[in-house]
């Protein structure tokens, strides 16, 4: 093969390359774009728990999913109480508005989200899970806390109302 021939191969060769580069990429993208379209920002977050507890007790804490629309609707797991306490999906502040420290896990995660993570909530209807708040916040004093679900932005729904409870 002369210089020339060599030349020509060696151009088509990277021409292919760009282009089997080029359609790979765009195919990510679809996917990327498909997983995304699971979520949907009309599902709202609802965080409910009694108004009083001591020290000693468990902070149960029961997060709901509702779907106000006439579809079924997807979120990601991913920064819900759906999978335990993985990352620090509350924001718990006091009267004084020191943010209460978070001593659970902080798992990293495959972005996008794998479809497995997903929860799907049937029309007009709720899913509930519960949590002890207790095993990954630390309450070092009595008093009143604000709680707010901060997961939204990864989740992809609604981060909805704050509560209020009382540590006695």
């Amino acid at each position: 093969m002369n210089l020339k021939s060599r030349f020509t191969l060696l151009i088509l060769l990277s021409i292919g390359m760009f282009m089997s580069c080029k359609n790979s990429s765009y195919q990510n993208e679809s996917t990327i774009e498909s997983e995304e379209s699971i979520q949907d920002s009309a599902l709202v977050a609802i965080l409910e728990m009694e108004d009083n507890y001591s020290s000693k007790d468990s902070m149960k804490l029961t997060f709901s999913v509702f779907n106000p629309t006439a579809d079924s609707l997807s979120f990601t797991k991913y920064h819900t109480a759906f999978e335990g306490f993985m990352n620090n999906f509350l924001t718990i502040v006091d009267s004084d508005g020191n943010e209460v420290v978070y001593q659970g896990a902080m798992a990293k995660r495959i972005m996008p989200p794998v479809k497995e993570s997903y929860v799907v909530v049937a029309p007009n209807s709720t899913v509930s899970t519960s949590v002890d708040i207790s095993q990954a916040y630390r309450f070092t004093e009595s008093g009143t806390y604000i709680i707010s679900y901060n997961g939204g932005n990864v989740s992809g729904m609604k981060n909805g109302k704050s509560i209020q409870i009382t540590l006695d």
